[in-house]
């Protein structure tokens, strides 16, 4: 099989006909975007706000000689979820007696590994 030569002239008219379909191409890829960036910008602006934010996670640091009344700790529970419960026996649950909490925790993921679910029973004082 012979292979024939394209002339200088027809070899530019290809490179020319490459360059306009590029351009083209960019063109179009440049109005898709454009629009495409419009639907999503009109869908969302003035929204920016009115979708719900939850957080998801803010532990409480109890350590001796805290200054934490007992109701201020159960406002804390149920803000994270906890059921007040005649018998704190399973996880997400918690009691309150006069000073005394008893609350059974959820397990979590700490910084030092997973902590399970456990039972725990807190005095406040004052």
């Amino acid at each position: 099989m012979a292979r024939k030569k394209l002339s200088a002239g027809m070899r530019r008219k290809v490179q020319r006909g490459f360059a306009v379909l590029a351009l083209l191409l960019l063109i179009a890829a440049i109005a898709i975007v454009a629009v495409l960036d419009r639907r999503v910008t009109k869908q969302f602006e003035g929204r920016r706000w009115t979708l719900p934010a939850r957080v998801y996670a803010q532990p409480i640091d109890l350590y001796a000689g805290q200054q934490l009344s007992a109701q201020r700790f159960v406002d804390e529970l149920e803000r994270l979820g906890y059921l007040a419960a005649a018998k704190p026996d399973r996880p997400g649950t918690y009691q309150r007696r006069g000073n005394q909490v008893s609350v059974y925790v959820r397990e979590f993921r700490f910084a030092d590994g997973p902590q399970p679910a456990r039972a725990l029973r807190l005095g406040f004082s004052g």
